[in-house]
């Protein structure tokens, strides 16, 4: 599944480090609601996240968790669930670099858009 979603972001003031938190916010969101849904029932989880920066911020993420006495579908949803929360956590700690001010030339020349 891919979404767009403009978030206005100042990405002249993204760099390594925030873009490394952002990928640890990501994976503890993901990996604490899986914990709480799933507890010992979960066996296995692999996490995959891609945060790019160029002329967008793009935030790629793949999930997969093998768990006991859950239909696939379920798993499925929960899985789903589990990224969504992480897009939203990860919206909200970006929301610190949004561009709010309409005077400012050079916040809003280099405000793009965040690719999910």
């Amino acid at each position: 599944m891919r979404k767009v979603k403009p978030l206005n972001l100042d990405l002249n003031k993204i760099d390594f480090n925030v873009l490394s938190e952002l990928a640890n916010i990501i994976e503890n969101t993901i990996i604490n609601y899986l914990n709480t849904v799933l507890g010992t029932r979960a066996t296995d989880y692999g996490i995959a996240i891609s945060v790019k920066l160029d002329d967008t911020l793009t935030i790629s993420i793949d999930v997969d968790a093998k768990a006991y006495f859950i239909s696939k579908p379920s798993l499925e949803a929960i899985i789903d669930t589990a990224v969504s929360k992480a897009f939203d956590a990860a919206e909200q700690f970006l929301s610190r670099f949004r561009c709010y001010e309409e005077n400012d030339r050079e916040c809003k020349e280099s405000c793009h858009s965040n690719s999910r």
